[in-house]
């Protein structure tokens, strides 16, 4: 297997960053991620449905952002984040940047297919650049920032001393 660790060489810009590219794993992308899989099926149907009510609200512009969050794990925030980024990218010209904010229990970069990888709690911590964490999906359009390794700890009380936010 290849290493996914690449350096990226010094520009005038800046000094060389190593960054990771990684590949899905096309055996372990979620099969409830129907949308993607079987895309004429009636679950997807309902996702293109509420796709199509956020980005042509009757009245007003459509959100650039949407938060989907609940207060007890297990209500299906993972699955409804995954199956609408997908549905947001398809047979409309847009991009999505599918954000997993989970710094607990991070699952997006499983539903499509991703191992283990640094996210967003690793660009908290250790100032990682960015573009260096984005996850390129099956998906054309989907971009994915994961939310942290699963062998770092989450942020917490170390964190918010070392940076002076307690």
């Amino acid at each position: 297997m290849q290493s996914p660790v690449q350096e990226i060489p010094s520009t005038p810009a800046g000094p060389s960053v190593k960054t990771y590219v990684f590949r899905w794993d096309e055996t372990k992308i979620d099969p409830n991620l129907v949308a993607l899989l079987d895309p004429q099926s009636l679950e997807a149907e309902q996702f293109k449905i509420l796709r199509t009510n956020i980005l042509f609200p009757l009245a007003g512009q459509p959100p650039r952002s949407i938060l989907l969050t609940s207060t007890v794990p297990g209500e299906g925030k993972t699955f409804a984040a995954a199956k609408s980024g997908h549905q947001h990218c398809l047979n409309i010209n847009r991009y999505v940047l599918l954000i997993d904010a989970d710094l607990r229990k991070p699952q997006l970069h499983t539903r499509f297919g991703f191992p283990s990888v640094p996210g967003l709690s690793n660009y908290l911590a250790e100032n990682r650049p960015l573009p260096s964490l984005l996850l390129h999906t099956k998906v054309d359009k989907l971009t994915l920032l994961p939310g942290r390794s699963a062998s770092r700890k989450p942020l917490g009380v170390d964190f918010i001393r070392a940076h002076g936010k307690a």
